[in-house]
């Protein structure tokens, strides 16, 4: 599905913002499709032993528009988890 967990974090944030766009607008089908990648990209997280992503992804997306310094703290946190994984 991804060549990589930063494909797959920045395909999630890609969605989120689609869910976004779509909510401000009152597509609630263009809600339901980015909402249902968002879906199928958690599933991959999860397959691919990076569930710790999804928590702080999904606070990143929730916080975006309403809470400046949660959502950059929610980025951080994913930035931080995935140099952590990165070969040394």
């Amino acid at each position: 599905m991804f060549d990589s967990v930063e494909d797959a974090v920045q395909a999630f944030r890609d969605a989120a913002a689609a869910h976004h766009g779509a909510r401000d607008r009152g597509d609630t089908t263009g809600m339901d499709a980015a909402a249902e990648h968002i879906r199928g990209i958690v599933e991959f997280l999860h397959a691919g032993r990076h569930a710790h992503l999804v928590f702080p992804l999904t606070m990143e997306w929730a916080t975006a528009g309403r809470d400046d310094a949660e959502h950059a703290n929610y980025r951080a946190q994913v930035a931080a988890l995935l140099a952590a994984e990165a070969p040394s």
